[in-house]
């Protein structure tokens, strides 16, 4: 079984994280009444704060696969079935996205972390 914790993979709602904010602070500057751009804040807010508890949630997560090629998620010593719905191979790196029946996990798995061998296994599997 293979398994890669969460301190070997990167977040990809970071990224939204950090979109977000650019976003907030590019409509500031937006030249429209100034309630249609509190209320754009806001919205923006509310997105920012359910990706930053995406984030704290997924602190706690690892990924297995077991010898069948079936994906599981352990959190909290639990184990949840996920599927793999979508993966992005690149040069050192793979991008993945995991779906489960009640959470969705999307990330950036990186050879300079988590070290060659267990990259190309890793590789081996999704392919």
């Amino acid at each position: 079984m293979l398994k890669i914790k969460s301190n070997e993979w990167f977040d990809l709602n970071k990224l939204g994280v950090i979109f977000t904010l650019l976003l907030m602070l590019f409509v500031l500057f937006f030249n429209v009444n100034i309630v249609i751009i509190l209320v754009f804040e806001l919205l923006l807010f509310l997105y920012l704060y359910t990706l930053y508890r995406s984030i704290g949630n997924n602190k706690s997560v690892t990924i297995s696969i077991n010898v069948e090629n079936k994906w599981f998620v352990e959190e909290r010593g639990e184990m949840k079935a996920m599927i793999l719905k979508d993966y992005w191979l690149q040069t050192g790196r793979i991008f993945i996205w995991f779906k489960g029946s009640d959470k969705s996990i999307s990330l950036l798995v990186s050879r300079s972390i988590i070290g060659v061998q267990t990259f190309s296994q890793l590789r081996a599997k999704i392919t």
